[in-house]
């Protein structure tokens, strides 16, 4: 017993030191720039919510609240500013590649194929940089973690694995609600295939097993969902993330990826750039990878499911197949984040959940052409060649996040965060933010919006958190299609009014994508009365002052 607690210890120790380093590597990207808008807002609600704020009653969320809540209690340990964020960030990163090597070894059987995944996975973090605080990023893990769970339920068949699997994609769901149905429709559907893969069997080890998959997640959900949409209201949650989500999203943020990916790449091969070839191959691997895998990962883990001596109890005795079986399918499942945006950030999940099905596709394929020296050579020149072209762009996104300048040491929110050499932008954002947290007073609500609310694009939500200020308005992550409409606008001027609000900030920003955005819906609502009731005092770059009149 004492050498078995001595192992585990070890073991223990072994992995937080992985982790701790792991960390350490991926702080220089994690510290690298700063995002208005998405890093903006997810910090925005965790200084609003450890101040007593709630998710969808108090604040518009398109996510779960678990983000928020890990980031609230973070900045209550270690205090709020964007270093402890980024640490966590790069903590977690450094999770996500240890969920893809232990699922890679796993799939493979080889350590080798599981440290070349591992190392192909990290480099393509290093060129995604995923923006801190992503849900998606935090999630994605629990998902692998319940993955594994779900093969360890195809050698022990104890529905206790499966609850455990279960409670992984809860997890997972209330850091995005749709990660967790995905990962509850995804452990659902496995094990009914393997089930059903059996020449007989029961109902009733159908339903026990459907149960033991679905139940836990699902009371999970439910226990952390059902008083936080109660408090903020049913039907408001409905229409503005519900329905926006599925009906009206893509009309204002859908864009096209790898048309001008695959241009891009034929420009580069014609004027020989190389570092532009390098990049468009790898925006199209981001793609091709996780589309690949899922038909290739269904279809060799199916096959082999199906030729499997079974046990008397008529499970697949595979363990392999059936991690690769699931993982392929909730691939499927996350690949409708790039539906609308096929970018790095939408396909970050899907990529990671795809390595170690990749990498169980190529070791068949190798072993599929053991006796062929020809493709094997062939085969291996292409993977090299494509690791190769990962590792340069990586390498150089890295050297660029290591030698960035510090953005606002004076600025406790802001010190250790890097920016770009030589970007202008840098100087008048930090005066812009001197300037906000001068004109105001502490704990004094300000709003911070877009020049140009009728082609809203994104706003600042960044700025409530580095100035230190609280949003006057509900909505701080101000969404196309929600805070321009004409009730958006109106809400937003009523809580202007409502809180006597005396600063508002204005972004100028615009965007010429595909979709509704690029062009004016024609309301002004706010637009008219911001300049009726403020006047305009400072101008930093894209962004101007505006104070509330003295008469007012």
């Amino acid at each position: 017993m004492m050498f078995k607690r001595r192992d585990g210890f070890v073991r223990l120790a072994r992995a937080c030191g992985l982790v701790a380093m792991g960390t350490a590597f991926f702080l220089p990207i994690s510290l690298y720039g700063i995002s208005v808008y998405d890093e903006g807002f997810m910090t925005t609600g965790a200084m609003v919510l450890k101040h007593g704020a709630l998710p969808y009653r108090d604040f518009l969320s398109m996510y779960g609240p678990a983000q928020y809540g890990l980031t609230a209690l973070l900045f209550s340990v270690f205090g709020e500013a964007l270093l402890v964020t980024r640490v966590a960030h790069a903590a977690i990163l450094s999770l996500a590649v240890g969920t893809v090597f232990i699922a890679s070894r796993l799939s493979t059987g080889e350590r080798r194929d599981a440290v070349v995944a591992a190392a192909a996975f990290t480099a393509a973090v290093l060129i995604a940089h995923p923006n801190v605080g992503y849900p998606a990023v935090t999630a994605t893990p629990l998902l692998m973690v319940e993955a594994w769970l779900f093969s360890r339920w195809t050698e022990t068949h104890q529905i206790k694995q499966l609850s455990y699997a279960s409670l992984l994609a809860g997890s997972a769901g209330l850091f995005r609600w749709d990660f967790g149905l995905f990962g509850l429709a995804a452990l659902s559907l496995s094990s009914l295939a393997l089930i059903t893969m059996r020449g007989k069997w029961s109902r009733s080890l159908l339903v026990r097993t459907q149960l033991g998959a679905m139940m836990p997640g699902a009371a999970m959900l439910l226990a952390v969902y059902a008083p936080l949409l109660l408090l903020g209201g049913l039907q408001r949650w409905y229409t503005e993330v519900l329905r926006y989500y599925l009906f009206e999203f893509k009309d204002w943020r859908s864009i096209e990826f790898v048309r001008p990916t695959y241009w891009r790449l034929i420009g580069g091969l014609r004027t020989g750039d190389v570092l532009s070839v390098f990049d468009a191959v790898a925006d199209l691997l981001y793609v091709a990878v996780p589309i690949g895998s899922v038909v290739g990962g269904v279809i060799l883990a199916g096959l082999r499911l199906a030729r499997s001596g079974r046990k008397e109890d008529g499970e697949p005795r595979d363990r392999q197949a059936a991690l690769v079986l699931i993982l392929s399918v909730l691939c499927l499942f996350l690949l409708s984040q790039m539906r609308v945006r096929p970018t790095m950030s939408q396909g970050f999940a899907a990529l990671m959940v795809s390595v170690p099905v990749a990498a169980y596709c190529l070791r068949a394929l190798k072993r599929a052409t053991a006796m062929n020296l020809f493709l094997q050579a062939a085969l291996t020149a292409v993977a090299y060649g494509l690791f190769g072209v990962a590792t340069t762009l990586a390498s150089q996104q890295y050297r660029r996040a290591s030698t960035g300048v510090y953005f606002d040491d004076a600025n406790p929110r802001a010190t250790w965060v890097r920016m770009p050499t030589g970007d202008a932008h840098d100087d008048t954002y930090k005066q812009l933010i001197r300037h906000v947290r001068e004109v105001t007073k502490p704990g004094e609500p300000v709003f911070s919006g877009a020049l140009d609310m009728s082609r809203l694009f994104i706003n600042d939500a960044m700025l409530y958190f580095l100035a230190d200020r609280p949003p006057a308005v509900r909505n701080f992550e101000l969404e196309p299609g929600l805070a321009n409409t004409p009730g958006g606008q109106r809400d937003i001027v009523e809580a202007l009014e409502s809180k006597r609000v005396r600063t508002v900030i204005l972004f100028d920003i615009s965007t010429d994508e595909p979709n509704r955005t690029s062009t004016s819906n024609g309301v002004h609502i706010l637009d008219l009365f911001v300049r009726t009731h403020f006047r305009e005092t400072r101008r930093f770059g894209a962004y101007s002052v505006w104070m509330r009149g003295s008469d007012e």
